[in-house]
């Protein structure tokens, strides 16, 4: 997001102020300060490059050439010259780290990677191959913002600065320093009775001064807008606080009224923060910070939702440092369980290798009965595994990156959905992967918790945006030994449970053994699969549904007024995995998990 400034070419660097920022001086076409990420930082994945806060680097604007189509990815060494100049560098096909080294060898005093993906979207630059040899700082721009500077690279000059820029008068706030409700997503079943998680916010933040001057007269303006979904939006809720007098080089945590959105219909809550000060803020990018969260119609998750794509919102991918056996894992609090099932999960899964085929992830769910030792936290010996499944990506999968949806499985029968067995119980789902590759789970880093957990709001541990898991004795995840947080990271889990509720309709109940013999094979299957099903009464309606790993339905048929039927499937065009055979009659359904396998 560019934010159009006027300021004097004398710039001033002060260490101990947090004031890092990118600025464009000319043309005035493109003039402004820039809003950006820098490398990752935490436990699993450690900052690289040389921090915008050690410095100030200036120069103009020049797009990397390596003479390999596309030109402008920096995957190979650099064929133009930058020395003394900032290098810019188009995101993909390998690794930002690798990047940085072939502009920094090629003359670049700094670097700036530009996003090939729209929506706004900044990342934590993972560093991997290269980054001990990166010596110069780099910053992550959005595509929205790259476009129009690279245009105007292609027309003239462009002339920038980052580092740490300091200015007289400049307050801030971020999404890491602003409150937002305990799950991004939650659905509105779950909402219509007062309850101590869900359906209120305090609305909160932490305002830093990084100028020169003192501020004064600090005025913080919270609103909520609300859209449901096929409506329009309208203003629900406004507060404020103030404060008098915030000192150079301090923060402060202002804290608002409470806004209980309980009962409300699904649709799409915006919470927008803004502050100001008697002087005119010299860069006033951040002083607004705007974050959604969702009342779904049956989905839970820590992460704000992406309506677009119906599915979690997500930016960045995390695993531990060297890869291997990782579960990453959110819990949720159910209200009101009773009359509901957990259904499904979905969640974002990548890897550093050139595609997914062959990987696995199991899905797991587990309820939490703080029953051991009764403190809000865990006892392995206090969770019971209740659902199940997992997903092998068949050998020829090409991509490196996929969004999955998995039935949930009950631990004990292997039937479709586990059965809530009680209002106000906890659960935790857990995305699991236990080999040696590096591979990421999907995360949200921009909804973040910081001021919930230094305003100790968690009322339990599984009520963190997420936990992450290293070591599973007897297949529980090892929460007493290494589960936790990464190191100072407070975003979420882009990982969602679906919880709709139990029908009286027969034809989603199970079918019993005593309803309906079935038998399917061969399985594992090459080309043609069998099913032959002995029903104790007829049935008006017999369907047959075989949905993939993902939750995808890839085909369906149905026959009519049958007791017994021997029906056959050609799977030859379907690619190697796991799949399921959903049998559905007048009384109830039954599904059987296959594999196709050459």
């Amino acid at each position: 997001m560019r934010i159009f400034t006027i300021f004097m070419l004398a710039i001033f660097a002060s260490l101990s102020l947090q004031a890092q920022l990118f600025i464009i001086d000319s043309p005035a076409s493109v003039a402004g300060s820039y809003q950006f990420s820098e490398t990752a930082d935490d436990a699993a994945n450690p900052p690289w490059a040389v921090p915008l806060l050690d410095g100030i680097w200036c120069g103009d604007l020049k797009l990397i050439d390596d003479s390999m189509d596309p030109n402008s990815d920096g995957c190979t060494p650099a064929t133009n010259d930058l020395t003394g100049n900032i290098g810019v560098i188009d995101r993909g096909a390998c690794n930002f780290s690798l990047k940085v080294y072939h502009a920094q060898e090629a003359g670049a005093v700094a670097a700036i990677i530009v996003n090939n993906q729209p929506g706004n979207l900044l990342v934590g630059m993972l560093g991997l191959d290269s980054a001990q040899a990166v010596v110069i700082p780099v910053i992550f721009i959005t595509l929205e913002d790259g476009e129009p500077i690279k245009s105007a690279m292609a027309d003239g000059t462009v002339s920038a600065c980052m580092g740490n820029i300091v200015f007289d008068n400049d307050i801030a706030i971020s999404t890491e320093s602003t409150l937002v409700p305990m799950y991004g997503t939650v659905p509105a079943s779950q909402i219509t009775s007062p309850n101590a998680l869900l359906p209120a916010i305090t609305p909160a933040l932490r305002v830093t001064n990084s100028g020169l001057e003192n501020a004064t007269n600090i005025q913080a303006d919270v609103a909520i807008n609300f859209t449901p979904f096929g409506g329009s939006s309208s203003e629900v809720f406004t507060t404020s606080a103030s404060e008098a007098l915030l000192p150079i080089d301090t923060s402060v945590l202002m804290i608002t009224s409470e806004y209980d959105y309980s009962g409300s219909a699904p649709g799409v809550y915006e919470i927008t923060y803004d502050v100001a000060m008697d002087a005119t803020d010299e860069q006033s990018f951040n002083n607004t910070v705007t974050t959604p969260f969702t009342v779904s119609e049956n989905v839970f998750s820590k992460s704000q939702w992406d309506v677009a794509n119906d599915r979690p919102d997500q930016n960045v991918g995390f695993t531990i440092a060297g890869g291997g056996p990782i579960e990453m894992i959110s819990g949720f609090n159910i209200p009101s369980g009773i009359g509901h099932s957990i259904d499904s999960v979905q969640f974002q899964v990548s890897t550093s290798n050139e595609t997914l085929a062959g990987i696995t992830v199991k899905v797991n769910v587990y309820r939490w009965e703080d029953n051991v030792v009764v403190d809000s936290s865990y006892q392995n010996d206090e969770l019971s595994l209740v659902g199940i499944n997992n997903i092998t990506f068949p050998v020829d999968y090409m991509e490196d990156n996929a969004w999955v949806t998995l039935p949930v499985l009950d631990a004990q029968g292997l039937t479709p959905g586990y059965e809530i067995t009680e209002d106000n119980g906890y659960y935790l789902v857990g995305t699991r992967y236990e080999g040696a590759d590096l591979v990421f789970f999907g995360f949200n880093d921009t909804y973040d918790h910081t001021i919930t957990n230094e305003l100790a709001l968690f009322p339990t541990v599984a009520d963190f945006p997420y936990l992450q898991v290293t070591t599973f004795p007897g297949q529980v995840p090892d929460l007493e030994g290494d589960g936790g947080l990464f190191t100072d990271f407070f975003g979420t889990l882009s990982q969602a449970m679906y919880v709709n509720s139990l029908t009286t309709d027969a034809a989603n109940d199970v079918l019993s053994e005593l309803d309906a013999e079935i038998n399917i094979y061969p399985n594992p299957v090459a080309e043609r699969l069998t099913s032959e099903v002995k029903l104790s009464e007829s049935t008006t309606q017999l369907i047959y549904k075989i949905t993939d790993a993902t939750g995808r339905l890839v085909y369906t048929t149905q026959v009519q007024n049958v007791t017994t039927d021997k029906a056959q499937f050609d799977l030859s065009q379907l690619p190697v995995g796991q799949y399921f055979l959903t049998i559905q009659t007048d009384k109830g359904i039954r599904t059987e998990m296959f594999t196709v396998n050459r």
